[in-house]
């Protein structure tokens, strides 16, 4: 590879190796997959100038996932225009990928790409979440023992990778599930509210989740163990809400949606938050904190039905979060927010 131009055959060429990795001077033939990475930080990306088309790379990326590697990956800095996140490898949904702050704030760095992801038609929300990425020190390939300050998504990028090794370390019951090692950092940042580029709330197309917190993900949900608990679950339960942004009087429907149909049924627990309180801003149909899949089906519904107060408050949240139980995994979409805006 040269320096500073890489091509599709040799990224997919490092991502087999990564898969299996083999000696030097070796082949694939003698690669060990017990020797794969857990995680990979990748401050790189392939535009059409290199030879990467929407999907050139993207088997290759999510062959990563399937095999339990965190891809944590830059966002890439043609910001500050909208739909900016558009090289492979940043706009693939089995990337975790990462905007850029302003070191020190919470403010996105200028140069930061954005979302959504129009380049492959998806409307993705990008980046997945943000760390600090300016006036970084960081080694320079000058020399053996150079360093340098630099800024850019490359910098954030290990940020967020170090954060995973961090939580992993600390909570090993959460490697190497993916979705719910995303999960926890998402629902532990510092969420940063925008509207900007086409955004609604929180994710949204400029910080994602919002801003890495790895102390508060270590801390999530209960004291550290140094033993593994893991119980795997065949179900993974995400969850959606549409749509989302109401009028007082309107509703909205979250729809809870299993990875497959369910042979018999599961009770799946979620929790409220927001500014908008329950029974006072809105209510909510069904049994409490609770809703159950059907067997033979794969999803079920709560309604949102919001109050007419007539009372100038400003916009109102009500976010709903799953909650971990029985016969089921919480799924790496596990939040979802309503706004809801004053009467006209």
């Amino acid at each position: 590879m040269d320096d500073g131009n890489g091509t599709p055959a040799r990224y997919i060429e490092c991502m087999d190796f990564f898969l299996a990795p083999y000696p030097v001077g070796g082949d694939p033939s003698q690669g060990d997959p017990t020797k794969a990475p857990d995680i990979t930080t990748n401050s790189w990306g392939c535009p059409t100038s290199e030879g990467c088309g929407v999907t050139t790379l993207q088997s290759a990326v999510e062959g990563q996932r399937a095999a339990g590697i965190e891809m944590v990956v830059a966002a890439g800095n043609s910001g500050p225009s909208c739909s900016t996140v558009s090289d492979p490898p940043s706009f693939y949904d089995a990337s975790y990928t990462v905007g850029a702050l302003n070191t020190g704030t919470d403010t996105l760095a200028s140069f930061s790409s954005r979302g959504p992801v129009t380049v492959d038609g998806s409307n993705r929300i990008k980046p997945d979440v943000a760390a600090p990425g300016t006036n970084t020190r960081s080694a320079s390939n000058t020399s053996d023992n150079a360093y340098t300050i630099a800024s850019g998504t490359s910098m954030a990028t290990p940020h967020t990778a170090g954060t995973v090794a961090l939580l992993w370390s600390a909570r090993p019951e959460f490697k190497p599930d993916l979705d719910a090692t995303e999960a926890d950092i998402n629902n532990s940042a510092v969420h940063i509210n925008s509207t900007a580029c086409s955004s609604t709330g929180i994710p949204n197309n400029l910080f994602g989740w919002g801003r890495i917190d790895a102390l508060a993900a270590v801390q999530a949900g209960g004291t550290p163990t140094p033993t593994p608990t893991p119980t795997p679950a065949a179900i993974k339960v995400n969850l959606s809400v549409s749509p989302t942004q109401i009028n007082e009087g309107q509703t909205a429907t979250y729809t809870f949606t299993a990875s497959s149909t369910v042979s018999q049924s599961i009770t799946v627990g979620y929790a409220m938050s927001g500014n908008a309180s329950n029974g006072t801003d809105y209510k909510l149909n069904g049994t409490v904190n609770q809703v159950t899949i059907p067997a033979g089906q794969s999803s079920a519904t709560v309604m949102l039905k919001s109050k007419a107060d007539h009372v100038t408050e400003g916009t109102e949240t009500a976010t709903m979060t799953v909650q971990p139980g029985s016969g089921y995994k919480v799924g790496r979409n596990n939040q979802a927010t309503v706004s809801i805006l004053d009467s006209p």
